[in-house]
């Protein structure tokens, strides 16, 4: 009987093992999708960071004048891809990993974050965030209740860090 247990057991744990496989998939691939849509470009899987990025624009529109435009970050490519996922991109992913984010970068998503109400996932791992760009972050998660998951892994957070974030997810 026990042996009969053990084997459901590990039966459940193989089929939710293979659900969240399909779940991390399916979100892969969606992501590329959302990066795909954003470079025009197709995405493979690898740890590099996208291609150079251009969205689409309004004709005769400067991007600096737009209504509802976002703080500037101080990357370009950073303020194009936010703004197009604010006004354009139909889909509720972002994906910026390994391109180094400063506070003021940090600053943006957050603005980011408590604007848009239907991001769903946001990975910004190895982008060397500090604290402070994580305690910016932090803050505007109390005003965004449609984010799902958030990969902050491989970054420089120490603690503090850690604890501001964990406090801001606990509220």
């Amino acid at each position: 009987q026990q042996q009969q247990q053990q084997q459901q057991q590990q039966q459940q744990q193989q089929q939710q093992q293979q659900q969240q496989q399909q779940q991390q998939q399916q979100l892969t691939a969606a992501t590329h999708s959302s990066l795909e849509a954003f470079t025009g470009q197709a995405v493979t899987c690898s740890a590099a960071a996208p291609p150079a990025a251009k969205p689409p624009t309004s004709a005769g529109s400067s991007s600096s004048s737009k209504q509802g435009q976002l703080p500037p970050s101080g990357n370009e490519q950073l303020d194009r891809y936010l703004n197009y996922l604010l006004h354009e991109a139909p889909h509720k992913f972002l994906y910026y990993p390994q391109w180094g984010l400063s506070e003021q970068g940090c600053a943006a998503i957050a603005a980011f974050l408590r604007r848009d109400k239907r991001i769903k996932v946001i990975t910004l791992s190895g982008n060397s965030i500090r604290d402070e760009g994580v305690d910016l972050i932090a803050e505007a998660l109390a005003a965004n209740s449609s984010l799902l998951c958030l990969d902050l892994s491989d970054n420089k957070i120490s603690n503090a860090g850690a604890l501001a974030l964990a406090e801001a997810l606990h509220s």
